[in-house]
C-alpha cells in the first residue's frame, strides 16, 4: 500500500510537470500563444502592453498680443495679418509627438504618464525699418505706411509637456464598442525663438530710451489639458490586427481627435510671452 501511494504521488507530479503552464502577468502581461512569423494569430492572442505613441496635428495661433506689457500694441497681428473680422492671425500647423508609459491597467481604465514634444513655425516678410518712426507698432497712429522688406522673418515654437493620462478603454475591450474617451492634464514649457532674414537668431538692435536690447528667444511655463476620443481601428479587420500584434507587437491602433487647451502665460508672470491657444488636434495612436 505504501509503495502504491508513492507511485500515485510520482504520477501526479509528472502530470503537473507536463501540463500547460498558465501565468497571470497582471498589468501589461501577454496572453495566448505567440504564433510563428506569417501565421494567423489565435483569437485570444495579445502581446504585452506598456506604451502608447501618438502623432498629431492641429492649427495653432499663439495669443502673443495678449502678453502683459504690450499696452494695446499688436505686434503678432501686425506681422502676420489676421483675416477680416478676426483679432488673431489664422492658425498654422503644429505637429506633435507624444509617448506614454502605461503604468497601471484596471478594468475601469488605463493610467499613464505622457511626454509630448512639438514644432511650430510660420514665416513672413519683415517690416522695413523707418528712421522717422523708429520701431513703433504698425498698428499705432502715424505708422499706417509700414512697408515690407525683401527679408523674411520666422517665429518658431517648440511645446514640451508632461501629463497624466487616463483612457477609459472598458467599452472597447469588454463590449467591443470601438470608442475610447480619454483625458490628459499636465505641465508645459513652450520654447520660442525668432529668426532674421539670414536664418539666424534675431537680436533687437533698437533700444528705446531708458530700455535695454532684447534677445529673440525665450520660454514660457504653463499648463495643458487634452480631453478627447479615439476610434479603435482593430474592428475594421480583427485578423489583421492580431497579426500586426503578433509580428510587430502593436496591440491596438486608433485615430483620434482631441481638444487642445494650452494656458501658457508663465502662470501670470508679467514678463513672459503669452503662447496660449485653444484648438483641435487629430492624429494616429498606437499601443504596444
Amino acid at each position: 500500500m505504501k509503495r502504491l501511494a508513492s507511485l500515485a504521488v510520482i504520477a501526479v507530479a509528472a502530470a503537473l510537470s507536463v501540463a500547460p503552464a498558465h501565468a497571470d502577468y497582471g498589468s501589461g502581461g501577454s496572453s495566448g500563444s505567440a504564433p510563428s512569423f506569417g501565421e494567423v494569430a489565435p483569437s485570444n492572442y495579445q502581446s504585452s502592453q506598456w506604451f502608447a505613441l501618438e502623432i498629431k496635428f492641429g492649427p495653432y495661433s499663439p495669443n502673443i498680443d495678449a502678453s502683459p506689457g504690450l499696452n494695446g500694441k499688436t505686434p503678432f497681428k501686425d506681422l502676420f495679418p489676421a483675416d477680416p473680422g478676426k483679432s488673431r492671425p489664422p492658425g498654422r500647423l503644429l505637429t506633435q509627438v507624444e509617448f506614454d508609459v502605461q503604468i497601471l491597467r484596471r478594468w475601469y481604465g488605463n493610467f499613464g504618464i505622457g511626454h509630448s514634444v512639438g514644432y511650430y513655425r510660420r514665416t513672413t516678410h519683415s517690416f522695413a525699418y523707418d528712421n522717422t518712426m523708429g520701431m513703433a507698432s504698425c498698428g499705432q497712429p502715424g505708422t499706417s505706411a509700414c512697408t515690407r522688406s525683401g527679408d523674411t522673418t520666422a517665429l518658431n515654437v517648440v511645446p514640451l509637456s508632461i501629463m497624466g493620462v487616463y483612457r477609459f478603454d472598458l467599452l472597447a475591450h469588454r463590449w467591443k464598442i470601438p470608442f475610447v474617451p480619454y483625458f490628459k492634464i499636465g505641465i508645459a514649457y513652450y520654447m520660442w525663438w525668432i529668426e532674421n532674414g539670414g536664418g539666424f537668431l534675431s537680436i533687437a538692435n533698437y533700444t528705446p530710451p531708458g530700455g535695454k536690447s532684447e534677445s529673440g528667444f525665450g520660454g514660457t511655463w504653463g499648463w495643458v489639458m487634452n480631453p478627447g476620443g479615439a476610434f479603435l481601428l482593430d474592428v475594421l479587420d480583427p485578423s489583421a490586427a492580431r497579426t500586426i500584434d503578433a509580428e510587430l507587437g502593436i496591440n491596438h491602433s486608433y485615430i483620434f481627435c482631441e481638444l487642445h487647451y494650452a494656458d501658457i502665460t508663465g502662470f501670470g508672470a508679467a514678463n513672459k510671452m503669452n503662447l496660449s491657444d485653444v484648438t483641435l488636434n487629430a492624429g494616429l495612436a498606437f499601443e504596444f
